[in-house]
């Protein structure tokens, strides 16, 4: 009897078993593409940092150049006071 339930089912046994070992494959397939696709993407992410840091290093050099160029401004509006008070002195 169990012969006889073996012969029955051994097709479906091995078109199962088939199956099980293209799962495998395509699961390993579909792992190198993950990898893959993961080491693109923190590639992509290392470039993007890179550029952040270097965005935000120019924004720091262009507010301290915005904030010399307003210290100037101010030196220069007193030397104007300044050059007005000795022109008013002089006088």
């Amino acid at each position: 009897e169990i012969e006889q339930l073996c012969r029955e089912h051994y097709d479906e046994f091995v078109l199962a078993v088939d199956e099980l070992r293209f799962v495998r494959e395509e699961g390993g397939a579909l792992r190198e593409r993950v990898v893959a696709q993961d080491d693109a993407v923190q590639e992509s992410g290392t470039r993007v940092l890179s550029s952040l840091e270097s965005l935000i290093s120019t924004r720091e050099g262009a507010e301290r150049m915005s904030a010399a160029a307003s210290a100037a401004d101010v030196c220069l509006a007193a030397l104007e006071c300044c050059s007005e008070a000795n022109a008013a002195h002089a006088s």
